[in-house]
């Protein structure tokens, strides 16, 4: 952070004044003499370089004071009627990003398994230096701040601040997020929102394996790569020297040429990206098979499909121009206060066909596409969506919206990130308990709950005086009581899930509300079964997307937080307590030095044995002794694991009469 060495007096737009020791969070230092700021109250603007100094600052500091801004925004827009200003909304951008690498940096600080309590300060300036610096003259600000005058650099004796586009721009290559099968638990299908349950994602033993909510019946399409090479050495045709082959030297083929055929063939026939292509490429090996003479031709044609489509050919492409007129006409439906009046209940069925034709885009086009759609405008079309999703009562059309907003968190993690810090939480958390003994009305909720909370990332402080220990009270009242048969065998998966994704959110095990409402309860059984049962698989549920950033695993997580304090070390029942140990030391034996979960392993198992009531049963006590015996014997250069081992057996000598 910054703070202000001079009173500075702007009467330009975009442009701060502000007072001495006036603090500020830089945003963007791009500009030779002009930083970005934020100064906590919801104001951003540029302020000259040579008026402030850096401070010292914890982080947990600057991420008020960002939330802080982000709240002023809100707030403000909120009276203005839930609409963004095209500032309002770069401002949100920026603040959004300056979050995460705020984030980031703190994440990378600290070793694998271990918490860390340190706190990360920013650099600082000697105190001297500020006494004898004399008051320097502010950078001159262009005489107005007209695009065309901002646009010149030579009008002005200072650098301008830079244009006010966006900056989220993503590739063109449409294998940055590669798709895969999503697994089905209990054999759960999540076709359409007219079926009684979604998808109830189940992490694979595989640890790489990754979940979404794709449709069954339409994910079921090959995934195949849509740039076509056909192998002379392998395919059916054999050497036709002898034939007449058609002259195409002379033949002009536009660059796009493949990638329009595609696109005509799912505006034909409705056909996924993904089959689309593999139709083409069908046609075309046919061709060659059958008409040797068009050989030159059909190769010519398919190299075509080696160009990446640019910006312009994506952006006019049939279902990049049919998004931005389904987002255009949810738009308006948000801004038509008859939508809202109980009299007209005709429209539900043109509203819920938009929401249709726009789930089956989003789930069947190219991801390039979609994401440069829904990136648009810092994400307007997604921000009108989440308001109107607020505004709309009807259950039918809340519930396609839902399926909406699951599509874009597949296809994008900005999206995530944007859906995180709107009001949705809020209105999903209220949701619950509304439709608490609809199971399939929550089934759909809990999950796109999960998706939102699923990358780890720190949420605004003012949001959990609405998600505090009373709400998740009855989130585990919904586990260990499931109102009805239908609810234990379509929610209660789903709302474990919700759990682990919102733990790990927190830190510290102070002001964990998830730990605290264990400690209270003192037991938890249907919680605490899924939980062994997942960790004994090695699955990790919250690990959802392909796109999806690599947050410690949820289940060890919960684990970790669990022994961490002698409150909730007592929740597994002595039985329960034994599996775990089973578990800890198959791993231990099966796992190779050098791998970062035998280290969260270890810490685990030097929680169970600090907090728990282990010393009673002392269960596989040998066992156990001969894991920590030849991890610090081995010969693997693996300091931490070593480290850790002995460790336990120092602190465990009465345990394991060990010297």
């Amino acid at each position: 952070m910054y703070r202000a060495i001079y009173d500075y007096t702007s009467r330009l737009s975009n442009y701060m004044s502000f007072q001495k020791n006036d603090n500020f969070t830089v945003l963007d230092n791009s500009e030779k003499d002009w930083f970005l700021a934020q100064n906590g109250l919801g104001e951003v603007g540029y302020i000259p370089k040579n008026y402030v100094e850096p401070i010292s600052v914890a982080d947990p500091d600057v991420l008020k004071s960002i939330d802080r801004a982000i709240a002023a925004i809100n707030e403000q827009a909120t009276i203005s009627g839930n609409n963004y200003t095209p500032q309002q909304k770069q401002n949100l951008t920026k603040l959004v990003e300056h979050r995460s690498r705020v984030l980031e940096k703190n994440v990378s600080t600290v070793e694998p398994g271990i918490s860390s309590n340190k706190t990360v300060i920013y650099q600082q300036v000697p105190a001297q230096q500020t006494e004898i610096m004399p008051k320097r003259k502010a950078p001159k600000p262009p005489d107005n701040d007209t695009h065309s005058k901002r646009s010149s650099v030579k009008s002005v004796t200072a650098p301008l601040p830079p244009s006010r586009t966006s900056s989220l721009k993503f590739p063109d290559d449409s294998n940055m997020y590669p798709t895969h099968q999503p697994d089905m638990c209990d054999q759960q299908s999540y076709e359409s929102l007219d079926m009684q349950s979604p998808e109830i994602p189940q992490c694979a033993v595989n640890k790489c394996q990754t979940k979404s909510i794709e449709a069954l019946d339409s994910s079921t399409a090959l995934t195949i790569n849509p740039i076509f090479k056909i192998d002379s050495a392998t395919s059916p045709i054999k050497s036709h020297s002898s034939l007449s082959m058609l002259d195409v030297s002379n033949l002009q083929i536009p660059n796009n040429f493949g990638t329009e055929m595609v696109d005509e063939v799912r505006k034909s026939t409705g056909l996924s990206y993904d089959k689309s292509c593999l139709a083409v490429e069908c046609i075309f090996s046919l061709l060659k098979l059958r008409i040797p003479e068009t050989n030159d031709l059909v190769n010519k044609i398919t190299h075509t499909f080696q160009q990446i489509s640019d910006d312009a050919e994506e952006d006019s492409s049939h279902d990049a121009v049919r998004l931005q007129e389904l987002f255009s006409d949810l738009a308006d439906c948000k801004d038509d206060s008859q939508q809202r009046s109980w009299a007209l209940h005709e429209d539900e069925s043109i509203i819920k066909g938009y929401l249709e034709e726009l789930n089956s885009i989003l789930e069947n086009a190219k991801p390039s596409i979609c994401r440069r759609v829904i990136a648009r405008n810092n994400y307007e079309c997604l921000n009108n969506l989440v308001i109107y999703y607020q505004m709309e009562l009807r259950s039918s059309l809340r519930l396609k919206m839902l399926k909406s907003f699951s599509r874009m968190c597949v296809l994008d993690k900005l999206a995530i990130s944007g859906l995180l810090y709107s009001v949705l939480p809020l209105e999903l958390a209220t949701e619950m308990r509304s439709c608490k003994n609809d199971a399939n009305h929550l089934s759909f909720v809990v999950h796109v709950f999960s998706m939102i909370f699923c990358t780890g990332e720190s949420v605004q402080f003012s949001m959990y005086e609405h998600l505090n220990q009373s709400f998740i009270h009855f989130v585990f009242e919904l586990i260990e009581s499931p109102p009805s048969d239908e609810h234990e065998d379509k929610v209660t998966d789903l709302i474990v899930t919700f759990i682990l994704a919102f733990n790990l959110h927190f830190q510290n095990y102070e002001g964990n509300f998830i730990m605290q409402e264990l400690a209270e309860r003192g037991t938890a059984q249907n919680f605490s079964e899924k939980i062994l049962i997942l960790f004994n698989r090695g699955d990790d549920p919250v690990k959802m997307f392909d796109h999806q950033s690599s947050p410690p695993n949820s289940v060890t997580k919960l684990l970790l937080d669990l022994y961490g304090n002698a409150k909730t070390a007592c929740l597994l029942y002595t039985n329960d307590l034994k599996v775990l140990i089973d578990i800890v030391i198959r791993q231990l034996c099966d796992l190779s030095p050098g791998e970062k979960i035998r280290t969260l392993y270890l810490s685990l198992v030097q929680l169970v044995l600090r907090n728990s009531d282990y010393s009673e049963s002392q269960h596989r006590r040998e066992e156990l002794l001969k894991c920590f015996s030849t991890i610090i014997t081995e010969e693997a250069d693996t300091e931490w694991d070593k480290s850790i081992a002995n460790d336990i057996l120092e602190e465990q000598k009465n345990l394991f009469f060990y010297s």
